[in-house]
């Protein structure tokens, strides 16, 4: 099988990176070919927190190099490790320009709370589970202690839910 892998690293290396190293390692082992293409957040420095935002919510340049990837080399799926912030749920879309299923790892719940653990200030939080728009995270800013970037953080989960993602 060959598998095109995305993971987006984060400054400080956690578990989803060993993990991502880990499953990379046990699908090779046992035969298959794995393309692993990374962004890592070192990155944001270079393109500004305004461009950073952007692609959090639509990735166009995620969208063009997966594109181009897909289009140049066979794989029989996607596996998406982890898209916040510089890869971005536009990845999805260009898998599905060219017929590649998806498969994505869920290690925590970004995609329903913006700083994706469903718990602030000592308690479990679901304010923001089942709305249209997760008002409730901005006034919290509950994306890193910042009101700017839990905007962000819940028009991509906004955006991506109207729009089907």
């Amino acid at each position: 099988m060959r598998v095109l892998m995305l993971h987006n690293r984060y400054l400080i290396p956690g578990g989803e990176d060993e993990s991502t190293a880990a499953e990379v390692a046990l699908l090779r082992e046992y035969g298959h070919e794995v393309e692993l293409l990374e962004q890592n957040n070192l990155m944001i420095q270079q393109i500004g927190r305004p461009r950073t935002a952007l692609r959090t919510v639509w990735g166009s340049e995620s969208y063009s190099q997966i594109s181009n990837v897909l289009s140049t080399r066979a794989f029989d799926v996607m596996h998406v490790q982890n898209f916040f912030p510089l890869w971005s749920p536009s990845v999805y879309y260009a898998a599905a320009r060219h017929n590649i299923p998806v498969v994505q790892s869920l290690r925590n719940y970004r995609l329903f709370c913006a700083n994706s653990t469903f718990y602030r200030s000592g308690h479990v939080c679901e304010d923001c589970l089942g709305r249209r728009f997760p008002w409730p995270a901005i006034a919290h800013g509950c994306y890193r202690r910042s009101r700017v970037g839990s905007a962000v953080v819940a028009t991509m989960q906004t955006t991506h839910h109207f729009i089907d993602t």
